[in-house]
């Protein structure tokens, strides 16, 4: 999932999480769960920021 994220990210774009669901073809609650921690360690890694409301601007 997180090579998938770092694939779709494009520096300086913001995306809406729902957005982002649908681009890696999550559908069911856990697949949601794994692409929010993706985000969440891609976060910490520097490569996203988290801009509140479901919005992530990739870096």
């Amino acid at each position: 999932m997180t090579k998938i994220l770092k694939s779709l990210l494009v520096p300086g774009t913001t995306y809406h999480l729902q957005d982002l669901y649908i681009a890696t073809n999550c559908t069911t609650k856990n697949e949601r769960h794994n692409c929010r921690g993706c985000l969440s360690s891609l976060q910490k890694s520097g490569r996203v920021k988290s801009l509140g409301s479901s919005l992530w601007k990739a870096l």
